[in-house]
């Protein structure tokens, strides 16, 4: 929900207690170097649950989305302060 503040401000974040579910791709291109024109990419998978509107406590689980050589299986975890 959006949260009108003094002075016509914005402020958007999650109520306590609400659960979303995540999914995420992130990759890279090496530009130059010994690595040039190697790339590689991830999915991240998973949840996160609103402690506060200003807490916030993630997981998920990591894979590779191609070439499985260059990353490995994880799991992700984090701690996100809204300010």
């Amino acid at each position: 929900p959006e949260l009108l503040r003094a002075g016509g401000s914005v402020r958007s974040h999650f109520p306590a207690g609400l659960v979303n579910l995540i999914a995420e791709i992130r990759g890279e291109h090496a530009l130059d170097g010994e690595e040039q024109g190697s790339e590689s990419a991830e999915v991240i998978v998973g949840a996160s649950y609103s402690v506060t509107p200003h807490l916030e406590l993630r997981g998920g689980v990591t894979f590779p989305a191609w070439n499985p050589d260059e990353l490995d299986n994880g799991v992700v975890v984090g701690l996100i302060v809204h300010f």
